[in-house]
């Protein structure tokens, strides 16, 4: 049975972080804001840095559920599937704010290790999934082999997501990731699948 007073704390945490960053972040503000005492946050929390972990690690588990729940969907078809991907995918990257302003692993220490490599195992699967069933639609040309192909995007989106912020600088994350999918997509995708995606959150 899920703990409803962690899982509050962690909704707190993450509300933290998403409007002010991950420096922003602190056990006595989460306790604060989830309306339980700093004790109780230390009992399931040892460190600040383990909270941000798994506030972080609850929001994209949740995220990555809704995007793999869609290209399960065996009702649709895929190119309206790829777009509503897409579309979610881009949703929840604005709606999250400074979170993708999130430190390196290096920074945060070994307890965050496991957290991480759950999380890149996850996203690894998806991308793989969604690049082989766009190979089978024949939206992608088949020249690209999947697994090279599967790589090159989880190094966009894993890239992107400990890119050092961006200050003073016309352009958000969000910005660099549609423009990084769009010359991807430019190149890999068939005449169809361009037609396809042309409505799409990345060619908009």
């Amino acid at each position: 049975m899920p703990d409803a007073t962690k899982e509050r704390i962690l909704s707190a945490a993450f509300e933290l972080i998403r409007q002010n960053g991950p420096a922003g972040l602190t056990m006595e503000g989460a306790a604060d804001l989830a309306g339980v005492s700093r004790k109780t946050v230390y009992n399931h929390f040892t460190t600040r840095y383990s909270l941000m972990d798994e506030a972080i690690a609850a929001r994209l588990d949740r995220c990555l559920a809704d995007l793999e729940a869609i290209i399960a969907d065996r009702e649709s078809g895929f190119t309206k599937k790829l777009n509503l991907v897409l579309e979610r995918g881009f949703s929840e990257l604005r709606s999250c704010g400074r979170l993708i302003s999130y430190p390196r692993l290096s920074a945060t220490g070994s307890e965050s290790q496991p957290v991480h490599k759950e999380l890149n195992l996850r996203l690894s699967g998806f991308i793989t999934n969604l690049v082989q069933e766009a190979l089978e639609s024949g939206v992608l040309k088949p020249v690209f082999q999947p697994e090279r192909l599967t790589w090159v995007l989880i190094n966009i989106v894993d890239g992107l997501l400990f890119l050092d912020e961006l200050v003073d600088q016309a352009v958000s994350k969000a910005d660099i990731l549609k423009d990084s999918l769009k010359a991807i997509l430019i190149g890999i995708l068939t005449e169809e699948g361009n037609a396809a995606l042309q409505n799409s959150p990345v060619f908009d």
